[in-house]
């Protein structure tokens, strides 16, 4: 018979994934705001040595991140679901789901950003990752005895 999650750790996992759809709203319609700063000087510097872009890689990182926030909110609007039923059920293929989504982003986006030095993305990456494999760490036996 499954048993069911934890309560705190669906919670936990809800409340990552609605803040990986505000960062994909912001993303989206503020890449050039105060918000995004931080992390858009360090790319900056790291793949130009100086902070800044010109207007044409302004516009490109503009269209970049248009799509990129849409598609971060479309997989965490997909978990919500995964987690609000069948993971929440104990279902353990939900587990598998959320594992696997989670290591098809971490792995080839941090070992890119590695390579080309962003090392601010690599810190921004293992945040999300972490925050998202700290409950699937947690529950692992509910899904797995």
């Amino acid at each position: 018979m499954k048993s069911s999650v934890s309560s705190f750790w669906i919670g936990w996992l809800l409340a990552v994934l609605v803040i990986n759809i505000a960062i994909g709203l912001s993303a989206t319609f503020g890449i050039e705001s105060y918000l995004w700063k931080w992390h858009q000087d360090g790319v900056a510097t790291a793949l130009w040595g100086e902070t800044g872009f010109t207007d044409e890689v302004r516009a490109y990182r503009s269209w970049v991140m248009s799509i990129f926030g849409p598609t971060l909110m479309a997989w965490a609007i997909a978990l919500i679901y995964i987690t609000l039923k069948p993971f929440a059920a104990g279902e353990r293929w939900a587990w598998i789901c959320i594992s696997t989504s989670l290591l098809a982003w971490f792995i080839p986006d941090t070992i890119y950003s590695v390579f080309q030095g962003v090392w601010i993305n690599v810190v921004f990456n293992g945040f999300g990752f972490g925050a998202i494999l700290l409950p699937l760490i947690a529950t692992r036996k509910t899904f797995w005895s």
